[in-house]
């Protein structure tokens, strides 16, 4: 792992941006950031065992506040997250994914809620959604719980429970996390890092985040745009069938670690479980989870969930 850096003293955001292939996007991201109107972020970048131009271009960008951290091989989304969370000295943690775009009013219109010293600031997403034809359609993500909405929550299991009240809370975006608190959270799950978790990485780190901050606050703000293009709709049937067998063993590795790590087992029993499940069936055919998720685990997953596969 090569570093270089460039310090900021006292940023109050740490913006991490983790990189695979991202070539395409990586200008536009930067430019956008050099918007913000407020200059008390860091970012740090994590390329991730890029194999295009990534490196080449992030090397001719040239930014007081930024942070390049070089992985020599791709290790994934969980952990090159991790890589650039134990680096960070902001405050908070801001997630962004390079083909993402994040307000230029961003890190400003925090601050009101940054100065209440919560663990979790949690604002609105926009999606922009693509088609084949490179056309894109948005509308709004109503994600922050309208009844929460400035109101500052201090006590468990009040917390926890946003993750069924609001169904972005399972996304690493949209929020600002207390760093302290996501480097506590990413060196407990040291092992699993290892385990190259592709798929249901924002579900594990968010809900045991969420089982963990002592305080939360909901912003109305929309200050991030989640891109979401149609450039990877078409996949063969090989290419389904192995991204379901691999979104089911994750999926199983994750939910092995939540089961184990939450104490608030009523919370596992009539949510938790059933959400896994929901997971597993928007994701994977059933017919490719059953070759690869043994009875065992199956079984005890619906015990928590009181769902059923079929097939």
């Amino acid at each position: 792992m090569f570093i270089s850096i460039i310090l900021l003293a006292e940023p109050i955001v740490s913006i991490v941006i983790p990189i695979y292939n991202g070539q395409n996007h990586i200008q536009k991201c930067f430019e956008n950031i050099q918007l913000q109107t407020s200059s008390e972020f860091e970012v740090i970048v994590v390329n991730d065992g890029s194999t295009d131009k990534t490196a080449k271009i992030l090397s001719k960008i040239k930014m007081k506040n930024m942070r390049i951290i070089t992985h020599e091989f791709n290790k994934g989304l969980l952990q090159a997250r991790n890589s650039g969370i134990s680096a960070a000295q902001g405050k908070y943690i801001l997630n962004l994914d390079v083909d993402d775009i994040l307000s230029k009013q961003a890190v400003e219109k925090l601050k009101p809620a940054i100065n209440t010293d919560v663990d979790i600031i949690h604002f609105k997403e926009q999606l922009l959604e693509g088609n084949q034809y490179g056309k894109f359609d948005s509308q709004e993500f109503n994600w922050a719980n309208p009844k929460i909405i400035g109101a500052i929550l201090r006590k468990q299991p009040d917390i926890a429970n946003i993750i069924l009240q609001s169904g972005s809370a399972f996304s690493a975006h949209g929020k600002l996390i207390k760093t302290a608190l996501y480097k506590a959270v990413m060196m407990s799950l040291h092992e699993i890092c290892q385990q190259n978790i592709i798929y249901s990485e924002d579900f594990l780190q968010m809900t045991l985040l969420f089982n963990a901050a002592k305080s939360y606050v909901g912003v109305n703000h929309t200050l991030y745009i989640y891109v979401q293009s149609g450039d990877g709709a078409i996949r063969t049937a090989q290419s389904d069938k192995i991204k379901a067998a691999k979104r089911a063993l994750d999926l199983k590795a994750v939910s092995k670690v939540l089961i184990q790590r939450i104490q608030n087992k009523e919370l596992i029993q009539k949510n938790i479980g059933s959400l896994m499940m929901e997971n597993l069936k928007n994701n994977c055919e059933l017919a490719h989870i059953a070759d690869v998720l043994n009875d065992e685990w199956k079984n005890q997953v619906l015990i928590f969930s009181g769902c059923s596969i079929q097939g």
